[in-house]
């Protein structure tokens, strides 16, 4: 028995393209004006009027990031660039990451995971077998001989690496921990705050409540480790931001509130959060719906399967195998007849295949830009998006016209 949480989501990834004539080399640019770009095997930067701002001279390039500077990769090893094109951290690490807001970044050489500053010094010595970001609390989670624990920025450990697992913490102050099969909390300082006694427990939610697992029974506890409510569900999931968490009893989900009073009684196949529009997405007898905060069923359940709304108001759906979208009253606003899952930009334009060839239609479901693209991505921020035609990438802006021809071997889109 354990608590589970289920996200569904949606993951996208575009691949990316190259620049035109045009050089605007040696002259710094703003990093989000900046797309990395492939040539003849070699990787640089471009702007968005195509013009070559860093030559094409690495074996790998990433995107850069807001602090100015880019991952590059030469002769296998990995540095730091700035917008100039200026090699500010020479190549010396077998991976490398961006800086965290505390201005270091984790490195790997020969092996192990250490830090460096922005100058490249290493400031906390390569010795983890793993290792992640800085967190806005100012520890990073690091692993040595199989335990985790956690350092602060000077590479002090707070928390001895003693852990099976040990989670992120919590705005109370608490990490979850795991030690000899039991899951119990830690605090800041590496002090036990709540003895390791559960069978299994999750991450508390930003209510102060965390699931645990008590006698194969799901219940909550507070900072404290004071059962709050009382084990007594098969499963038991996050607090949302409505104040309620899932639940399940007898093969059905409902909600409760942080009371744990049964809100809206568990008759779902799944029964998903709560969106800002009032509305969660539920399966029933197969078919997948909507209900409101009052349980009612708002948009009967109809679709093979159904996602959350999104900012945008619309909510994707598949229907006898088919994708569209519709709006908060269940109306379509794009009919069910693409082969794949769309994702809109934010310009309200999103990608679709028609007999093997890529357009673009609106939030109406009006085709804005004819398939005729062999692939295609999303919009980024500055109205570019990356198509292919022959093997060969460009961009297009919203209308379809080509800003960039298609001339390039590969490239990272610009900033989303």
């Amino acid at each position: 028995m354990k608590v589970r949480l289920l996200i569904i989501g949606l993951l996208f990834s575009s691949v990316g393209l190259f620049a035109q004539n045009g050089n605007a080399e040696n002259q710094s640019a703003k990093p989000s004006d900046l797309a990395w770009v492939k040539l003849n095997g070699k990787c640089g930067f471009i702007n968005s009027k195509g013009e070559t701002v860093i030559e094409p001279q690495f074996d790998e390039a990433l995107s850069f990031s807001a602090n100015g500077l880019a991952l590059v990769r030469q002769n296998n090893k990995w540095g730091y660039i700035d917008t100039a094109g200026k090699m500010v951290i020479q190549p010396q690490f077998d991976l490398a990451c961006d800086f965290s807001a505390n201005g270091l970044a984790r490195v790997k050489i020969k092996g192990k995971f250490g830090y460096i500053d922005r100058s490249g010094k290493i400031v906390i010595e390569p010795q983890f077998k793993s290792a992640e970001d800085f967190a806005d609390n100012g520890l990073a989670k690091v692993e040595m001989k199989g335990k985790d624990g956690y350092i602060d920025a000077k590479g002090k450990v707070v928390v001895q690496p003693q852990f099976k697992r040990v989670g992120k913490f919590a705005a109370n102050g608490l990490a979850l921990i795991k030690i000899k099969d039991k899951y119990g909390f830690v605090d800041t300082n590496g002090k036990t705050a709540i003895e390791p006694k559960f069978t299994f427990a999750a991450d508390f939610s930003d209510n102060g409540l965390a699931a645990v697992v008590i006698n194969e029974r799901c219940g909550y506890i507070d900072a404290k480790g004071n059962i709050v409510i009382e084990p007594k569900f098969d499963f038991a999931y996050d607090f949302s931001d409505n104040g309620w968490a899932g639940i399940e009893l007898n093969g059905k989900r409902g909600y409760i509130d942080a009371k744990g009073n049964i809100v809206i009684k568990p008759q779902f196949e799944f029964a998903s959060d709560f969106k800002a529009n009032g509305l969660a997405v539920v399966k029933l007898n197969d078919k997948w719906g909507y209900i409101n905060k009052e349980g009612k069923m708002v948009i009967e359940p109809q679709f093979d399967i159904a996602y959350s709304f999104s900012d945008n108001g619309l909510a994707e759906i598949r229907l006898n195998g088919k994708y569209g979208y519709i709006d908060k009253n269940g109306k379509f606003v794009v009919q069910p007849q693409y082969e794949h899952p769309l994702y809109f930009s934010r310009n309200g334009l999103a990608w679709f295949r028609q007999n093997g060839k890529y357009g673009y239609i609106d939030q109406t479901g009006k085709t804005v830009i004819e398939p005729q693209f062999d692939t295609a991505s999303v919009f980024s921020a500055n109205g570019l998006a990356i198509v292919s035609q022959n093997g060969k990438y460009g961009y297009i802006d919203s209308t379809g016209k080509f800003v960039i021809e298609p001339q390039y071997e590969l490239a990272g889109g610009f900033p989303y």
